[in-house]
């Protein structure tokens, strides 16, 4: 698995959990506070329970926030994604244009993706607003070995001196003959 999905599938993860802690604990301070209340007349009013409760249930409001925000980044990576795979010059204004946001909303929300390793050997190029992605050591080879495997090979035909079968050779390439194995060179 590559290091942007192994990033995207851990932070979608740690979101899933941030909102279950924090409907948790928005649902039991919540309770807490309103049972505390309740209680006024029979117990008093107990000021420490009452603002621990009133915590929990912030502190849960605050991961149910966080985790929305967190789901809406990985929503915007998915679409950046698609739009940036038709716009060769990886564009902030245009993607910018295409997600009706700002370049600096944009901006933001990049940063934050490369932070998190969504998109791997990212940078923003801010002089001319655009994503830059650098190609790592292995994409450089892959696409090598495909430009290689694109260019025509030229054959020749060669006759063997061993047993006299006509083969067909990539020029420059020696190979052993299909018939004898005598070593032929096109």
């Amino acid at each position: 698995m590559n290091s942007s999905k192994t990033a995207i599938l851990a932070t979608q993860a740690r979101q899933k959990l941030d909102s279950l802690v924090g409907w948790f604990l928005a649902g039991f301070g919540g309770l807490g506070a309103a049972g505390l209340i309740a209680q006024i007349k029979e117990k008093g009013f107990n000021i420490g329970a009452f603002v621990f409760a009133l915590v929990l249930a912030a502190l849960g409001v605050w991961l149910i926030l966080k985790a929305r925000k967190t789901k809406d980044l990985v929503k915007n990576f998915k679409n950046y994604v698609q739009l940036l795979a038709g716009d060769p010059e990886n564009s902030l204004e245009n993607l910018a244009g295409a997600t009706n946001s700002s370049v600096d909303e944009v901006k933001k929300n990049l940063r934050e993706m490369i932070k998190r390793k969504f998109f791997a050997n990212a940078s923003i190029d801010e002089k001319n607003n655009r994503l830059v992605i650098r190609r790592s050591n292995d994409m450089q080879q892959i696409i090598a070995n495909s430009e290689a495997a694109a260019r025509p090979v030229q054959q020749t035909t060669v006759k063997c001196p061993g047993c006299g079968a006509t083969m067909a050779v990539e020029v420059g390439k020696v190979v052993p003959c299909d018939y004898c194995g005598t070593m032929l060179k096109g």
